[in-house]
This record gives C-alpha cells, sequence and structure tokens, in this order.
C-alpha cells in the first residue's frame, strides 16, 4: 500500500512538471490601461490557455476589467485569436487586450 501511494505521487509530480508555464506580457490598452494603471503586465500561464482563461486570470488581479471583458478583442502577437481555442503560447509572446474597434 505504501509503494502504490509512493507511485501515485510519483505520477502526480510528472504530471505536474509537465503543465510547461511561461512568462508573458499582456498589452494592455484605453481602458484596460486606466482601470489597471499599468500599459503591460507580466504573467505566467500555462502555454495552452484559452483565450477565456487568460481573460480569467486577469479579471481575478484586476477586478475592474469585469464589466468591459466581453467586449474585447484579443491579438497574440499581432493575430486576433478565438476566445475559445488554446493558445499555444511561447516565453514572451504578447497578448494584446483591445477595444471595440468602430469607424466607417
Amino acid at each position: 500500500l505504501v509503494l502504490l501511494f509512493i507511485h501515485f505521487i510519483f505520477i502526480a509530480l510528472l504530471f505536474l512538471e509537465n503543465e510547461m508555464t511561461v512568462n508573458i506580457n499582456v498589452l494592455l490598452f484605453a481602458g484596460c490601461r486606466e482601470v489597471t494603471g499599468a500599459s503591460s503586465v507580466k504573467l505566467d500561464v500555462p502555454a495552452d490557455i484559452t483565450t477565456n482563461r487568460l481573460l480569467e486570470k486577469i479579471v481575478s488581479m484586476f477586478p475592474g476589467l469585469e464589466d468591459s471583458i466581453a467586449t474585447l478583442i484579443v491579438a497574440h502577437n499581432e493575430e486576433y485569436v478565438d476566445m475559445h481555442e488554446p493558445l499555444s503560447l511561447k516565453e514572451n509572446d504578447d497578448v494584446a487586450l483591445l477595444p471595440p474597434m468602430s469607424g466607417g
């Protein structure tokens, strides 16, 4: 029984080590910049985080963003992203939170 427990702990540690985290730059524009008081923040996140999960993490750090988060446009390294797809992030990637765009 003790050996089984040790084996379980070993497997759990391997699993945790395999979840790769990366440090990214979150670029904040317009209202996001005003609410946070910063033009960018650095975050450690799982490399395969979805956009929705990333936004949840950002809102947990800056609750004042909660009201505007649904209208934001998100870009990963200058490419617009789908809100439900994994981002496939790499170390030092940029993720920008952009206000809705209007114009004619």
